[in-house]
């Protein structure tokens, strides 16, 4: 059972695992202020380490409130006295600080990743945590994979959580290409920058896929201009079958063919967009090889 006292605050050391790195001191001082005018509706909750001469306590849930007391010039703190394991204590300074709502992304993180470390799985860690979706640890583990400049960036608010998130998506080799996506102005969206994002991963797996193929021979590098050459003219002729907002071509065929031109226009339209798809990785495959 919890111990209930009034421990002195300079006895009380921070959790050095305390997923919480940065505190708002002007919300602290608010606090301060509303202690000392209503006393704490809520004690601190500590943990009895190994003496050094006098008793010494750590922090487990609580730190903000016990930071207010030193701002107040306080000497005691109410706190509960618990014993626990370091994984149950690093474990209850999450669940603490993910009621809040201002705690970061990359303190979740760290903390979330400190737990995996110890050996516990995502949905373990989701299910002890309440979390409804295991992949929230996931994304937020993933920002551990940025460049250290983009996880500076990230720390100090000059990148959103988003734009982190979709630049955690690719390997550090390839997160400057984005980066210089995202301060040129050109992922103003979230639809814009996730195409982006889409668009060098894709480039990355053609790279993987085509890193050992050999160099396109004469003949194949002929043929591919031909292709071109072919696609020039399919665009010359659709445009072409177009003028006025009228479809010129269908004045030139028989009008019990239209329902048949469309199910083929259909088609068309259907391998097209494959195509299409297929270019854009080829492209993006090039603009991350020039950015290299």
């Amino acid at each position: 059972m919890p111990t209930a006292l009034s421990l002195p605050v300079a006895s009380i050391i921070p959790n050095p695992n305390q997923p919480r790195k940065q505190f708002d001191q002007d919300k602290l001082a608010e606090l301060a202020v509303s202690i000392v005018e209503n006393g704490l509706m809520q004690p601190i909750t500590v943990q009895a380490i190994p003496p050094q001469g006098e008793a010494r306590y750590m922090i487990v849930a609580g730190e903000r409130r016990w930071r207010a007391h030193r701002i107040a010039g306080l000497t005691l703190v109410p706190a509960l006295v618990v014993e626990v394991d370091e994984a149950r204590r690093d474990l209850l300074a999450i669940i603490e600080n993910l009621q809040r709502a201002d705690i970061s992304p990359l303190e979740e993180a760290r903390a979330f990743q400190r737990m995996l470390d110890q050996g516990w799985t995502v949905n373990e860690l989701a299910q002890r945590l309440g979390l409804k979706q295991p992949w929230r640890i996931t994304d937020r583990t993933q920002l551990l994979r940025l460049v250290p400049a983009y996880l500076d960036l990230l720390e100090k608010g000059h990148l959103t959580p988003s734009q982190a998130t979709e630049l955690a998506r690719l390997s550090q080799a390839s997160q400057p290409s984005l980066f210089t996506m995202i301060r040129e102005g050109r992922c103003d969206t979230y639809a814009k920058l996730r195409a982006a994002a889409d668009g060098i991963v894709a480039a990355e797996s053609q790279s993987a896929l085509f890193a050992n193929l050999p160099q396109p021979t004469a003949a194949e590098a002929a043929a591919l201009t031909a292709f071109e050459r072919k696609l020039d003219q399919i665009v010359q002729l659709v445009s072409s079958g177009f003028k006025d907002n009228e479809i010129v071509v269908l004045k030139k065929i028989k009008p019990g063919r239209a329902a048949t031109i469309v199910i083929e226009l259909g088609l068309v339209r259907k391998h097209l967009a494959m195509l299409e798809r297929e270019v854009q990785m080829v492209a993006a495959q090039g603009e991350l090889a020039v950015a290299r």
